[in-house]
């Protein structure tokens, strides 16, 4: 059985205020996680071709 973490009162408060404050930063972050999750343990060689020039237009456009 997985031990579960147990969060004082305290801190789930905190937690689901922070949630609430910055929900783009935590819409960015899940984002940016599952891109690299993706590219590093699931992507295939076509992908990260693929992905590969999206970044490198991307990039032109940023600059």
């Amino acid at each position: 059985m997985k031990d579960e973490k147990k969060l004082s009162d305290a801190r789930k408060r905190a937690n689901a205020k922070w949630q609430k404050e910055n929900a783009e930063k935590a819409k960015y972050y899940r984002a940016k996680s599952a891109t690299k999750k993706f590219i590093v343990e699931v992507g295939t060689k076509e992908d990260l071709i693929v992905f590969k020039k999206l970044i490198e237009e991307r990039i032109q456009e940023l600059t």
